[in-house]
């Protein structure tokens, strides 16, 4: 190529190249270029297109900047072919790694550690809510309650609450716990809280971590009597019998249960050394009339008391009181 293109410059000098032989350099141009880049996909490359041919406002184009450009275009062929094998061969690049292909300082890539004997690993790991179970007795009385936790030994560590919630009025049972390796807890509380009627209870085992259920429960209360709750107490004097008028409510489910309101010094029918009980009725009233000893006043006080079934009245808490001038 290089002789044929020597030869067609000496016969050109002075004169514009002719239309053919730019064509022909163009053609020859490209030729290289693609027997260069053979290995690449065409489409990957952009194609260098050189018009050398002088518009009309242009000098004619000399031998030495004809050569010139013949010359950069033999440069620009060699560089297409040394960029495609240079690219072609992947091992001999170095990579650059993006911000994001980077790992964050500090952070290894790799799932953290799990500290053994924690409560997590615990409660992850012993199977908690497949193998705790609870159950709850309440005694003869109906004032308290007993409840068993049987759980996985291997739950040892893990701290959770027993919960207890009432149907209807009573007071909730709140009770954290940490398990150990026994397997197994017992604990009683007290129910306590005025109920009307029979009441369901809910019992749950809670993680306190995950805030999960492990086991469920349930129990049910009959009726219990809390006068305290719910307990007043009215006296009139009736001066013309030397009587007075008591008038005792307290609520509804303690309907059966005796009540004293002296001790054995007030009433002229308390027996000697003991004293009056009186049973609350199905609407939680007592109403009764006793005459006075004639020695009592002129301030007298009264005292409802739950009557016990032996010993002393002392001993009972008062639950309501009243008091009378009967001085005139």
């Amino acid at each position: 190529m290089a002789d044929d293109l020597e030869q067609a410059l000496r016969s050109t000098l002075g004169e514009d190249p002719a239309d053919a032989f730019v064509d022909t350099l163009r053609e020859r141009v490209a030729t290289e270029a693609r027997q260069k880049t053979s290995a690449v996909d065409q489409e990957d490359l952009s194609v260098l297109r050189v018009d050398l041919r002088p518009t009309a406002e242009e000098r004619p184009m000399t031998t030495r900047g004809l050569v010139a450009m013949v010359a950069a275009a033999i440069v620009l062929i060699v560089g297409i072919a040394v960029l495609v094998t240079t690219g072609g061969d992947g091992d001999d690049l170095e990579t650059i790694e993006t911000p994001e292909a980077t790992t964050a300082a500090g952070d290894s890539g790799e799932p953290d550690e799990t500290v053994a004997g924690s409560a997590a690993d615990a409660s992850a790991g012993c199977g908690l809510d497949e193998s705790a179970s609870i159950t709850a007795t309440v005694d003869e009385s109906g004032e308290a309650v007993t409840f068993e936790i049987d759980f996985d030994p291997a739950c040892t560590g893990v701290a959770v609450t027993l919960s207890g919630t009432p149907s209807e009025r009573g007071l909730p049972i709140t009770r954290p716990l940490t398990l150990d390796d026994t397997g197994a807890v017992t604990l009683t509380d007290q129910l306590l809280g005025t109920r009307e009627g029979a009441q369901d209870w809910a019992v749950e085992l809670i993680v306190d971590e995950t805030g999960g259920v492990a086991a469920t429960g349930a129990f049910t209360v009959a009726a219990v009597c809390d006068p305290e709750g719910a307990a007043d107490l009215e006296a009139t004097y009736l001066p013309e019998s030397n009587e007075v008028d008591i008038v005792f409510t307290v609520d509804p489910v303690c309907a059966g249960v005796t009540f004293a309101f002296d001790d054995g010094t007030l009433f002229a029918s308390s027996p000697s050394g003991g004293w009056n009980v009186y049973p609350v009725d199905d609407d939680g009233r007592i109403e009764i009339t006793e005459e006075l000893k004639a020695d009592v006043g002129p301030i007298i006080g009264f005292a409802a008391q739950q009557a016990p079934e032996r010993g002393i009245l002392g001993g009972s808490p008062i639950v309501a009181r009243a008091t009378l001038d009967i001085g005139g």
